[in-house]
């Protein structure tokens, strides 16, 4: 018994003396006070600056308040003993330049001081002052955060005295006037990060749909005899005004007409799909029909089985070929018009996936990826121009071309199936199922691969002859890959790349349950004291479904979610959301998110206050989804 006492009491004198210690560690936010000039007459004011030291590793947030989910800005604030509202603080107080960091909890680019910061604040008398010296404090409140996570936020107290003497208002010393000598408050942080958009995977696929564009056999001819002709132009030049020029003039000219041309369809599309519109485009079942028809077309017409032919007036206004500047640059027109063939599909596909594009980036991703899409093309003619002896080594035009433009029209083919899948979902036809999907997609690649063998007839130039090395390997790589999607139509896994681009399991594949109104999880929320977990998706979003299936099950991410309340708001219509549903769902994600990409998720409390959100970035790597889960639902 006696032990026992003993060790209680040791217990407690421990505890008193470590509690000071751990407070201590826990404000690691040391602020002094300064204020400028001497006494003040009644209805002026007087610049006060707040210096402030804070402890590695934590920081403080900006004055600046941005919209939520953001973290809690810095604010400044006075009142006098009295507490007779004598001493304000007048407008917005300044700061010294904060550091831009990307928070992944709140994914956005938020402003933080870390070591040291300076804040400035015009603090006004009010005109009912009287004669004296008045009292007050200047209450400072903040945020001390790491990278594991966040203290509470402390409101810390500094005393002050302001010597009051009788006068009129001085100039240069109203409120305003020393409000003008702040430091102007940052921006920082004020929009979305610019990472959301995943624009590096998008630009350079556009850039290799170029390269590739060039091998087809619509355009590769047109490279030697181009600049075979810039070359006789230049020898024209030269006979009728002295030394030859150089062709590099003609190739810029000719290179600007095709960037122009191109760039002209992304501004188009842009105009079309730009905004939050972008979405609702993708993802609507017509368009999804028409992009279905227009890959089978686009597919058909590479195996030449059809045809794909521009209106003859169009053909017509790219006929100039003259050597002046407007003559060049129709020949840039005249390159596309007649490349339509083989450029259609992959500028099609291209300008498909920049239509899936929200915010702000659906209005420029077009435009940039048409851009760098057609500089790509253009790019050949113009370095062959400034080393006219590179043109020796191109290989010849042959049979290869043809075999390289089969073999896109298979999968253009496979491709059509992803926009069928798209309206297939939307309207709940459940015809094109996961198994359905994988052996269509299945035959269309064996069908591929039997073609480049020579075994199978389609179109008017199926590859004869005896099988070349490269033309088996890659007859090879078509049939593994299409016996690969056979091995999935009976349920079996697929690589997670795939598994993304097809139509959702069977429910009872995934055992995390989600609960299908915010309402209803805030009720459940309230009840049992838990947070929610909001997953806002849609039906036809890939990246939706690859979280759903390759990262939400990981140890590193299912024991989060199994905590709390799960809620998943569907913004698109299909099984689990009528229109209206859908509407009123894409409505709180952009009052609440400002932000319209899929996915998003969020973390709130049963109240409704979102506590930390973030989107793909951080989503599909399981790792980084469970810290971030981690760190806010501390």
């Amino acid at each position: 018994m006696k032990l026992r006492v003993l060790f209680r009491l040791f217990a407690m004198f421990a505890l008193a003396v470590t509690a000071p210690l751990a407070f201590g560690q826990g404000n690691p936010v040391h602020l002094t006070l300064e204020r400028d000039g001497g006494a003040l007459h009644p209805g002026e004011a007087t610049k006060i600056r707040v210096k402030a030291v804070i402890d590695a590793p934590y920081h403080i947030y900006s004055t600046v308040q941005l919209p939520d989910p953001a973290p809690l800005a810095t604010t400044i604030a006075a009142d006098d003993a009295s507490e007779t509202g004598l001493l304000s603080i007048s407008g917005k107080p300044g700061e010294s330049a904060p550091k831009s960091k990307f928070d992944k909890g709140f994914n956005k680019d938020v402003g933080i001081h870390e070591g040291s910061g300076t804040f400035e604040a015009a603090l006004a008398v009010a005109p009912t002052a009287g004669v004296g010296t008045l009292s007050g404090t200047i209450s400072v409140r903040s945020q001390a955060c790491d990278d594991r996570g966040c203290l509470p936020p402390k409101t810390i107290r500094l005393p002050i005295t302001v010597p009051i003497e009788a006068g009129e208002v001085r100039a240069g010393s109203s409120p305003d006037d020393v409000q003008k000598q702040l430091a102007t408050a940052s921006a920082i942080g004020a929009g979305q990060s610019g990472n959301q958009q995943d624009w590096l995977p998008f630009l350079a696929t556009a850039f290799v749909a170029g390269l590739v564009t060039l091998l087809t056999p619509c355009v590769f001819p047109l490279i030697p005899v181009t600049l075979a002709f810039f070359t006789k132009l230049a020898t024209q030049d030269a006979k009728a005004s002295g030394p030859a020029p150089s062709i590099l003039k003609y190739s810029l000219l000719y290179a600007l007409g095709i960037v122009t041309c191109f760039t002209g369809l992304g501004v188009v599309l842009s105009v079309l799909s730009g905004g939050t519109a972008a979405r609702d485009f993708a993802i609507n079942p017509w368009v999804n029909l028409v992009f279905t028809g227009l890959f089978i077309v686009f597919g058909l017409a590479l195996l030449e089985v059809t045809e794909i032919r521009l209106p003859s007036k169009i053909q017509q206004l790219s006929a100039s070929r003259n050597g002046s500047t407007l003559g060049i640059l129709g020949m840039g027109l005249t390159f596309v018009v007649s490349a339509f063939t083989c450029t259609a599909p992959i500028v099609g596909s291209l300008l498909v996936l920049a239509a899936n594009a929200t915010g702000a980036a659906a209005f420029v991703k077009p435009i940039i990826g048409m851009l760098v899409f057609s500089t790509a093309l253009a790019l050949p003619f113009v370095l062959l121009s400034l080393f006219p002896g590179l043109l020796a080594r191109l290989p010849k035009s042959g049979a290869w071309l043809t075999t390289l433009k089969g073999a896109m029209g298979f999968l253009e083919l496979a491709a059509a199936l992803k926009f069928l899948s798209t309206a297939d979902i939307y309207w709940n036809w459940q015809l094109l199922t996961r198994p359905a999907y994988l052996a269509i997609t299945s035959l269309v690649l064996i069908a591929g691969g039997l073609w480049l063998l020579g075994l199978l007839n389609v179109g008017f130039n199926t590859p004869s002859g005896k099988v070349t090395k490269s033309r088996g390997a890659w007859a090879a790589l078509f049939i593994a890959a299409g016996l690969y999607c056979l091995y999935g139509v009976s349920g079996r896994p697929v690589v997670r790349f795939i598994g993304q681009f097809l139509p959702p399991p069977p429910k009872s594949v995934t055992d995390i349950t989600f609960l299908p109104t915010l309402a209803a999880g805030q009720s459940v929320a309230k009840a049992t004291g838990q947070l929610i977990f909001v997953d806002i998706t849609g039906h036809t979003c890939t990246n939706c479904r690859d979280v759903e299936l390759n990262v939400m099950p990981e140890p590193e991410v299912k024991p989060f979610l199994e905590k709390m309340v799960r809620v998943r708001l569907f913004t698109d219509q299909g099984e689990s959301a009528t229109s209206d549903v859908a509407a009123a769902n894409t409505k709180y994600q952009l009052d609440t998110f400002k932000d319209a990409t899929l996915p998003r998720y969020a973390v709130l409390d049963a109240t409704g206050k979102v506590l930390g959100t973030t989107d793909y970035t951080t989503a599909k790597d399981a790792t980084a989804f469970g810290k971030w889960l981690a760190d806010v639902t501390k």
